[in-house]
Parts: C-alpha cells; structure tokens; sequence
C-alpha cells in the first residue's frame, strides 16, 4: 500500500511541475509578446522573410493524401489531463499587423492555457513568426497566398484538422465542404 501512496505523490508532483512549467512558457511568451520579440526580423539577417517562388515547405504532389495525420502538440502553455481529445485547429496568420498579432496570441495563449480547447497549427505566410512557434511548442506550416481549396484539403489530411480559422478576424473558413 505504501508503494502505491507513493506513486500517487510522485504523479500529483509530476502534475504540479507541469502546471508550474506551462504556467512559465506562458508568461516568457506575453513577455516577448509585450517586448514585440514574438516577430523574429530574419530578414536583417539577410534572410528572406518569406519563402522564395514556390513554397518548398509546402508541396501538395509529395503527400496530397498522407497515410496518416500528424501528430499535432498542444505547446508548452497548455496542460490538458488528455490532449489527443482536442480538436486540431488551424489558424490562418499574417503577420502584416504585429499589433494585431500580438493581441490575438495574448488571447489565444491565455484563453488556451486556461481552458485548453484545442491543439494549434499555426498556418503562417512567412518565416518571422517561426521562432516563437517554436518557443511555445505549437505546430506550423507555411502556406503559399492566396490558401486555395486544394491547400485546404491537404491540410485537413494532414493534420486531420476540424476547422480553420483566421487568427486575428475569427473568420472561419469552411473546410468540411472541400
């Protein structure tokens, strides 16, 4: 019995330090939000900010139907007792306003670790938000412009996605009738 008293306190203490870490990740990113660093500028760099010609990063001949989904995380802001039950969203974001940008990640992230509802994919059209994707620990994929049906039906198989929704307007885009 003493065992089993045991592995219930290490679990409750494995609970708490994942609350504690998300709660962490959360803060470091409304903090780089605030501070505007949420927009990595690769393009001082000498890099280009967007992807060159056609998206090598997005190619719908190499998997239009893949095998199977993606496994798409919840990120490091968010604890939920069974992830795998969120719906996959994804979210259609342009970086053209960083105002904008930033509020709709603040009431994203909070409202997500909070509440967790879904687990994110970030659905970008350029290399600047990539960083700090990757700092919260959510998926992407940089998509061409205009997002066009046939974009839209592989992104659904790919990371078996229930909806996709314009991050800073909220306008959902209809994906089930593709």
């Amino acid at each position: 019995m003493a065992e089993l008293d045991q592995l219930h306190e290490l679990a409750s203490r494995a609970k708490t330090a994942e609350t504690a870490n998300a709660r962490m990740a959360l803060e470091g990113a409304l903090s780089a939000i605030v501070s505007g660093r949420f927009l990595f500028q690769n393009h001082e760099a000498g890099r280009p900010a967007k992807p060159p010609g056609e998206n090598p990063l997005f190619d719908l001949a190499d998997s239009a139907q893949p095998k199977s989904a993606v496994q798409v995380p919840l990120g490091t802001t968010a604890v939920s007792q069974n992830p795998s039950l969120l719906p996959v969203v994804g979210f259609v974001t342009k970086t053209e306003d960083p105002t904008k940008l930033g509020a709709a990640f603040t009431t994203f992230l909070v409202e997500n670790s909070t509440n967790p509802f879904c687990r994110p994919v970030f659905l970008v059209n350029d290399f600047r938000l990539l960083p700090f994707l990757g700092y919260i620990g959510c998926a992407y994929c940089t998509l061409p412009d205009p997002l066009g049906p046939a974009e839209m039906t592989h992104l659904k198989a790919k990371y078996a996605m229930s909806s996709a929704v314009d991050f800073i307007s909220g306008e959902i885009f209809d994906i089930e009738q593709i």
